[in-house]
């Protein structure tokens, strides 16, 4: 299973449609326009290909909270093999009003794709709201929103601090972990 993971990975990698066009592989691609902060920007330089307990899907603002590890690397490979430009992915503040945020015209190409899961035979997009080192997990908590509409949908956040002093008390007394605490095999 070893020798053979690395395959199927990569066959996986591509069992949906991708972000972004995939020379060789698809002419066919979900994100089709992007807008950051009022301004029109190619979708590659925003978002990027991750995997999540669906398959894969596109992340806007996503950190990799995986260690380091063969599956890592060859994440890591899976996206360079797709990105098809060299710019640098930079994420300015938004502005505050409706066409400062965030806008994405997607295409589920549905007139040559049929879409399906084992686990869901929604015929629609899933949004996942979450953390950005948060391993993405459509199946359980998700936005399910129509193909052929347009869906806005209004986020605000909140800034949580703790003081330096709470790392001396025991992970079991303050109910958390620090990034570099936890001994999970992926996060």
């Amino acid at each position: 299973m070893t020798k053979a993971y690395p395959n199927l990975f990569k066959l996986l990698w591509y069992s949906n449609l991708p972000c972004f066009k995939v020379s060789n592989i698809t002419e066919n691609y979900l994100l089709k326009k992007c807008s950051w902060a009022g301004k029109t920007v190619n979708c590659s330089t925003i978002f990027q290909t991750v995997p999540t307990d669906s398959g894969m899907c596109c992340a806007f603002n996503a950190e990799s909270g995986l260690k380091a590890s063969a599956y890592s690397d060859l994440v890591e490979e899976m996206r360079n093999k797709s990105s098809q430009d060299n710019e640098e992915k930079i994420i300015e503040n938004a502005k505050v009003g409706e066409k400062k945020g965030l806008q994405i015209l997607v295409d589920q190409h549905s007139d040559h794709t049929s879409y399906g899961t084992v686990f869901s035979n929604f015929n629609g997009f899933k949004v996942f709201i979450g953390e950005p080192a948060e391993f993405p997990v459509p199946r359980e908590r998700s936005i399910k929103i129509q193909p052929g509409l347009e869906h806005f949908i209004e986020l605000s956040g909140y800034t949580v601090k703790t003081d330096t002093k709470v790392r001396g008390e025991l992970p079991e007394k303050r109910n958390c972990y620090f990034k570099d605490e936890s001994n999970l095999d992926f996060y």
